[in-house]
């Protein structure tokens, strides 16, 4: 490769008068002033547009059809039914506390 040869750059370096470091730090609060109401959650969605909802119908009709096929026994099926259930409930009593 050959050698590269260095490009000048060229900066200025202008001060600020009060006024503008004023107006500036003043811009710069304003950006990071937020307001938050803790007496005023954001409101849950409906359950059945959550994620977990349709996590939870696809492990109950996943694990009927495994079972139906008898590729798994009937007693995992239920218990992974009612894994994805009680975690579905504990997903949407901690969305809606």
């Amino acid at each position: 490769m050959p050698p590269t040869t260095p490009i000048p750059i060229t900066l200025t370096i202008a001060a600020l008068s009060d006024a503008e470091a004023a107006a500036l730090l003043t811009q710069r609060t304003k950006e990071r002033t937020m307001t938050v109401h803790p007496d005023k959650p954001a409101p849950a969605k409906p359950g059945w547009q959550s994620t977990e909802f349709w996590v939870s119908i696809a492990t109950a009709v996943g694990t009927v059809a495994a079972s139906a096929e008898g590729s798994l026994p009937p007693r995992y099926a239920a218990l992974a039914s009612t894994v994805a259930a009680v975690a579905y409930a504990l997903s949407r009593g901690l969305a809606k506390h």
